[in-house]
């Protein structure tokens, strides 16, 4: 229950409704995908932890507060290219995830592995080499993404901060 209460943000009272849907989609919906589900929590609480320690709602908030200034549609790009390379990021993590959980809890079934419903072989170097370069190459490419949009996020902070300052009696 912690959990899923830090997962949506314990500062807000939605927090740790969203923090229960996404615990429950970990626990249920990923569960039946893999045995590997309660390192993929891990590691997004991890992440969550380090770079939204508010929690999902937090993020939430502050997206609604740029869209209220009328400044989200810059971002759409920058966060199309971050959700983008992210995504392959993350895929080629889970790949790279999935090949060893075989290699050191299935390797009885043999060493062919479905992975996004497409076969692996870990038992030949291609595959591994796939995996690290498509980790790579999206993790350079999320890289220049997440720079390109924090450069944009934070233009736009001290654009609704100046807003702010300068019209204290319309604060929006």
């Amino acid at each position: 229950m912690l959990l899923a209460a830090f997962i949506g943000g314990v500062l807000f009272f939605f927090g740790p409704i969203l923090g229960s849907v996404v615990f429950v989609f970990f626990a249920y919906a990923l569960s039946e995908y893999t045995p590997a589900w309660h390192l993929y929590l891990g590691v997004f609480f991890v992440l969550l932890v380090m770079f939204a320690p508010g929690g999902l709602s937090s993020l939430l908030l502050l997206n609604l507060r740029v869209a209220r200034f009328g400044k989200f549609r810059r971002l759409r790009d920058p966060y199309l290219g971050v959700l983008g390379t992210g995504g392959l990021l993350a895929a080629g993590i889970a790949l790279l995830v999935e090949m060893t959980y075989h290699v050191t809890l299935g390797i009885g079934a043999g060493s062919g592995v479905r992975v996004f419903g497409l076969p692996f072989d870990t038992a030949r170097g291609e595959s591994w080499v796939f995996a690290a370069s498509v980790v790579a190459a999206s993790g350079f490419a999320f890289d220049y993404m997440w720079r390109r949009f924090r450069r944009e996020w934070d233009a736009i902070a001290v654009e609704i901060e100046d807003w702010r300052r300068e019209n204290p009696e319309q604060d929006r």
